[in-house]
């Protein structure tokens, strides 16, 4: 932009000389057509450059007995394409800062399935985890809803399970309260599969309630799902960034 605005002046004052057709055709002439006005931010350039996040859309799949569906609601989408759609707008968040994102699934599938674990109990939990382990990953991000018995229950929960977590886990609880508005249930400690057994720092974050009929609506709302997203990639950023 400011490239723009110098060259801009620079031909509005030579409008005012006799030599000004001469002399700005020189200037066009001899002006390097390729070089860009701007140079814009790539991947690596950012706060999170040389990190690697995995990110954990929960469920996935159509098999109910195997948890693939997550929690269906009283909003206008189940839990699984909720997260999905979340955790897509965070890639774009987290590439946007540098970082390079794994994901766990990008589509309506079992992260199980075709691999080793697609007919174990666990699968899809062994699944999530060998993609982090593969990674490298420095972090890891599991999306969820959640549910409750009481419609009234509201609010975003972020659980992370060693010591190593809990920096990231109260970053990002307390960037997706402020990017949503949403009431804050806090930051737990819970044994949760995924995190147990993932190296480095994990965390599940719990995005919403999808048993709360307002909030079931805001979470398959995608201005809504992106507030998630920048909250969640402005909280990594702050724990993580370089």
């Amino acid at each position: 932009m400011r490239y723009v605005q110098r060259e801009r002046g620079r031909r509005e004052r030579l409008a005012a000389s006799p030599l000004a057709t001469l002399i700005l055709l020189a200037l066009l002439l001899f002006s390097r057509g390729d070089e860009p006005l701007s140079q814009p931010v790539g991947r690596g350039q950012g706060s999170l450059a040389g990190r690697v996040i995995v990110v954990d859309p929960g469920h996935g799949g159509t098999d109910p007995a195997r948890g693939d569906v997550g929690a269906e609601g009283v909003g206008p989408a189940p839990e699984k394409e909720n997260v999905l759609n979340i955790g897509l707008a965070l890639r774009r968040e987290l590439q946007a800062l540098g970082a390079e994102v794994v994901m766990t699934r990008t589509t309506d599938r079992n992260p199980a399935d075709g691999g080793p674990y697609q007919n174990d109990p666990l699968g899809q939990l062994k699944a999530r985890v060998a993609t982090a382990v593969a990674a490298k990953a420095d972090a890891f991000i599991s999306i969820h809803n959640d549910w409750n018995q009481d419609p009234d229950q509201e609010g975003v929960t972020t659980y992370y399970y060693d010591a190593a977590s809990r920096a990231l886990a109260q970053k990002v609880q307390a960037n997706l309260v402020a990017a949503t508005g949403a009431k804050d249930r806090g930051v737990r400690k819970n044994g949760f599969y995924v995190l147990r057994n993932t190296p480095g720092p994990a965390i599940l974050v719990e995005t919403g309630f999808v048993s709360n009929p307002q909030e079931a609506y805001r979470l398959s709302d995608p201005a809504y799902q992106a507030r998630i997203a920048r909250g969640i990639a402005a909280g990594v950023a702050q724990a993580l960034g370089r």
